[in-house]
């Protein structure tokens, strides 16, 4: 026999969340209208047996192309990940995400992976 509540919640098409599911849905879906970005996600569920909230799974470097800095990102953490590029990943090219100055859009532009490297730049021009 059904409770009250599990009486109530049919009744009203109430349906109890599962926080899976909603997660999964939130992570695994993205409109079309950014199908352009060619993005990949890598997600994986929690075992009984992992220990804190996430697990770091190990990926071959080769398999990354490119790295895509946000443009609010603050600008040490930008040259913290552009060095750890530079030192172990060299073949990974960098974008940094800038406002158009005319519409509301982001233009991605290649970053130098150095302050050398930009130093050097400057020079020849």
């Amino acid at each position: 026999m059904a409770t009250a509540e599990e009486l109530t919640n049919e009744i009203l098409n109430i349906k109890t969340l599962n926080r899976n599911e909603v997660f999964l849905r939130f992570m695994a879906t993205k409109s079309v209208h950014w199908a352009y970005e060619k993005e990949w996600r890598c997600l994986d569920q929690k075992r009984p047996t992992d220990n804190g909230d996430h697990e770091i799974c190990a990926i071959h470097p080769e398999e990354i192309e490119a790295i895509y800095l946000g443009c609010r990102m603050p600008e040490n953490n930008k040259w913290a990940i552009a060095d750890c590029v530079r030192s172990k990943l060299n073949h990974v090219k960098i974008f940094e995400a800038k406002q158009h100055s005319e519409k509301y859009q982001l233009v991605f532009c290649e970053r130098e992976k150095s302050v050398e490297r930009i130093a050097e730049k400057a020079v020849l021009v």
